[in-house]
């Protein structure tokens, strides 16, 4: 490895995080070197290296339990990042270190190579206090919010530069925060998606891919499909599938939801699967779902996976919800009323019995998402950023 280098430090498993995935890709694609430094997964248990690429994967758990459960496992990565960020330092000389949260003081991880001259970027993928508050039912009053406030406000101001995920979020953090912050929108690399030819196998396919939390209120969708019982006629209503994928503490709730009122058959759980497999699938998806409940942290919420229905041109019946919308107007998605499974009910039919509609909708949000593009317009401001500092600390030496 003999380029200028860039660590990127995640709790969270490479290749299968596609944000810190794009960014490497970029790196490479425009000279740089780069060391990950991330946990383990089911696919990719061992360190990996080649020309461009060290992957350092780190045995932490990541098991979305109890939040006490959680922070003992932060903490645990935050320790051992630490110490491997040390170790980089000395046998690469990484010029930036890049950190992503969970959790914000992760960045802290990076102090020695900081005091040796490396420059270190804050990637704030979630906002914490709000994440918090809506899990754990809490208001921003708490004493574990205000803590979690001024945790924020020390990551922040250690950084020498901090990208949050939209201009929304960004509004946010300048109202707590005195820093400069640059929005850099999780999206799609194009190059990387490709194309998806669309298949049908007979069924009306229902899709959601990502973490199955209690907080997406996925049960709606089984609830929507016991109205469309009721709305149409047998043999319509049992070609309509649910198709689950991904992984998460509320998978079970769900097919035993589905067992409980006859739909076992037709609520299907795929698997947790790798981003090529996902593509194949999708060429059977008939629309996407994302029905959660509107709180302070879904309303800043910018789903990755929806963006990915939109690059393909899959329809998307989504919740309206402040952010989604601000993004995606009225006449790009199949919005229906938060919680109401007759509303979202109705939105299927539509989605089943009006073509037109559907591709008018799906042509309007693909419009909209190359506005927020990975290729057109996010991978050059992370790449300015990255040159940037990169000749400063070269200039520095």
């Amino acid at each position: 490895m003999k380029g200028k280098l860039i660590c990127h430090i995640c709790f969270s498993e490479y290749p299968s995080d596609q944000r810190v995935r794009r960014y490497v890709n970029e790196l490479i694609s425009n000279g740089y070197d780069v060391v990950i430094i991330c946990i383990a997964d089911e696919f990719n248990k061992k360190s990996e290296f080649n020309d461009k690429v060290r992957i350092i994967r780190l045995n932490v758990s990541k098991k979305r339990g109890s939040y006490s459960s959680r922070f003992s496992e932060y903490l645990m990565f935050f320790l051992k990042s630490f110490f491997m960020s040390i170790y980089v330092y000395f046998k690469y000389r990484p010029v930036i270190y890049h950190m992503h949260t969970f959790p914000d003081f992760i960045v802290f991880a990076g102090i020695f190579p900081k005091l040796a001259g490396s420059k270190l970027i804050l990637d704030m993928h979630e906002l914490t206090p709000e994440a918090m508050m809506m899990r754990e039912n809490l208001s921003d009053k708490n004493l574990l919010i205000r803590f979690l406030k001024f945790t924020e406000k020390l990551s922040v101001k250690f950084a020498d530069r901090v990208i949050t995920i939209h201009e929304i979020a960004e509004e946010i953090l300048r109202k707590r925060n005195k820093k400069e912050f640059i929005s850099i929108m999780n999206g799609v690399d194009r190059r990387e998606a490709g194309e998806i030819q669309k298949k049908s196998d007979g069924y009306f396919n229902l899709v959601y891919n990502g973490t199955i939390n209690p907080n997406l209120n996925l049960g709606l969708v089984v609830k929507s499909m016991i109205v469309l019982r009721e709305k149409l006629n047998e043999a319509q209503s049992e070609k309509i599938r649910f198709l689950l994928y991904g992984k998460g503490p509320d998978l079970n709730n769900l097919l035993k939801e589905a067992e409980s009122t006859g739909l076992s058959e037709q609520v299907i759980y795929k698997g947790n699967l790798n981003y090529k497999e996902m593509l194949s699938e999708l060429a059977y998806a008939s629309a996407a779902v994302y029905p959660p409940l509107p709180n302070i942290y879904t309303d800043i919420c910018y789903p990755i996976k929806i963006t990915e229905m939109i690059n393909f041109r899959i329809p998307v019946i989504a919740s309206r919800y402040k952010t989604l919308i601000h993004f995606y107007p009225e006449d790009c998605i199949f919005y229906f009323n938060p919680g109401d499974a007759n509303d979202m009910a109705e939105r299927i039919i539509e989605v089943m019995n009006d073509p037109r509609k559907v591709s008018d909708k799906t042509e309007n949000a693909f419009n909209k998402f190359r506005n927020y593009s990975w290729e057109n317009v996010m991978k050059k401001k992370y790449m300015k950023l990255i040159d940037e500092l990169s000749e400063g600390k070269k200039n520095e030496t």
